[in-house]
């Protein structure tokens, strides 16, 4: 149950990587604000850990977990005043060289990478060169243009589109009953 609205060649890649265990060690979601990255972010971390026979399931404890920020093999970064400094990306790196706890992996979500600092950029690349074992990160970004060229060289970039209106339009007359 991936619940997201317009961007489902996004997650048709995502379901069928996650069922053949092709996973990638990194991920940038690229988009305008508003149009749901964090969301699509949040979905794939619950896919990656579920233990339902569809991922995300949505009703399997990782999943329910992952959605509330309450996994210990989650974790979310957003920076303080929309920055990411140094200080929690090495926080964050040493929580990716711990084993999982209960998912198969440890999975880390990075919002608004792009208002990160030169150099916990900097920080991040050598988890980006040399994953740790069973790990993944996620990161978001307005524009991939702000990144390093070395990180984008490191991801597996998806560059998300606004939605129509006619899409939000259908979206929330079938799933919402709105008029």
């Amino acid at each position: 149950m991936w619940d997201v609205i317009g961007h489902e060649w996004a997650v048709e890649l995502f379901s069928r990587q996650i069922a053949a265990g092709d996973v990638s060690h990194a991920y940038l979601l690229c988009g305008p604000a508003g149009i749901g990255k964090e969301r699509l972010a949040i979905r794939l971390a619950a896919a990656l850990a579920c233990t339902g026979l569809q991922p995300p399931c949505g009703e399997c404890a990782n999943c329910r977990r992952i959605q509330a920020n309450e996994h210990p093999d989650f974790r979310i970064v957003r920076g303080s005043n929309g920055t990411i400094s140094i200080d929690e990306v090495r926080d964050l790196r040493r929580f990716l060289t711990l084993s999982p706890y209960q998912a198969s992996r440890r999975i880390a979500l990075l919002v608004g990478f792009d208002g990160a600092t030169v150099e916990a950029s900097n920080a991040l690349l050598k988890s980006l060169e040399e994953p740790p074992a069973r790990s993944v990160l996620i990161l978001t970004a307005s524009s991939s243009q702000a990144l390093l060229p070395t990180i984008l060289s490191r991801c597996q970039v998806f560059h998300l589109r606004r939605l129509s209106r006619a899409a939000i339009e259908e979206a929330l007359q079938a799933q919402h009953g709105v008029p």
